[in-house]
């Protein structure tokens, strides 16, 4: 996934602060971003191979030169990122004990609050789910589509 929103240099002040786990590698089909409309840039990030932060997932927002993150405590892979005016909203595969994966939609509100974290399938240990899937989202509801 591509940072469609963002200019070259907005991508570089977008990869300067996650450097929490940067001792891991960050790809791009492990980044999502939305552009809301007070034009900040709001996303989420997971790492592979990181020592310090595991298979965590990041929260990114900011504009400009002015960047923050913050940890999530999720973990798993992002798998796309939409935004309305109620929040940003994560498409993402969950890793949980005894190799259980759950395909999941989570809402941050603007403030940080999580106000939904709700499974939309199980996934059998093994079963091939590639990280493709695609989210909208508009006025606090949303539609997710997956293979």
């Amino acid at each position: 996934m591509v940072l469609a929103t963002a200019t070259p240099a907005q991508a570089r002040d977008i990869a300067s602060v996650l450097t929490a786990c940067a001792d891991g590698q960050l790809h791009a089909g492990k980044v999502g971003a939305a552009l809301g409309g007070d034009d900040k840039v709001r996303g989420f990030a997971s790492y592979t191979h990181s020592t310090a932060c595991g298979d965590e997932i990041t929260y990114f927002e900011g504009s400009g030169a002015s960047w923050t993150s913050a940890s999530t405590g999720l973990h798993g892979e992002v798998v796309d990122v939409a935004a309305d005016s109620t929040g940003v909203y994560l498409l993402h595969i969950t890793h949980q004990a005894g190799g259980a994966r759950e395909l999941r939609v989570l809402r941050r509100s603007f403030g940080g609050t999580i106000t939904l974290h709700q499974p939309l399938t199980r996934l059998d240990p093994g079963a091939g789910l590639d990280g493709r899937g695609s989210i909208v989202a508009h006025g606090g509801g949303y539609h997710a589509v997956w293979p």
